[in-house]
């Protein structure tokens, strides 16, 4: 199957805005580097973020496999350097990055985490359920 690239994208609006973007692969090691875009506008407060993370393709398989099968156990992927996870369970989704500096002494750290209903997983679900894949 042939897919483009710019075809390949994630965007999910509840419970906070989250798109996944790719922009390149890698065949040599199954993988893809996205772009993704997180806003939130909670507690009378807007935070919004953007960074970009290479996925290996079994990792990614797992995560859509566990969400497929509603499974109970941890329904994750992170990135290859383990710097950002995305966690989605029936009644929650957590979203988290953790970037250290190799050269200063600074780093960052978020977490989201937000209930969420039937229908909000439903949707999320069918996000990814619908994400092409060339592998």
């Amino acid at each position: 199957m042939h897919v483009r690239i710019n075809e390949m994208k994630i965007e999910i609006s509840r419970p906070l805005f989250l798109s996944i973007e790719v922009l390149e692969v890698d065949e040599n090691i199954p993988s893809f580097r996205i772009e993704m875009k997180i806003s939130v506008n909670q507690f009378q407060n807007y935070f919004q973020y953007t960074g970009e993370f290479w996925i290996k393709c079994d990792e990614w398989d797992s995560f859509e496999k566990n969400l497929e099968f509603n499974s109970e156990s941890i329904n994750s992927f992170q990135d290859i350097d383990e710097d950002m996870r995305l966690t989605i369970h029936l009644d929650e989704l957590t979203w988290s990055v953790k970037k250290v500096s190799k050269f200063t002494n600074q780093d960052i750290s978020l977490i989201f985490r937000a209930t969420i209903n039937d229908d909000e997983f439903s949707s999320i679900f069918r996000e990814f359920s619908d994400f092409p894949k060339w592998w």
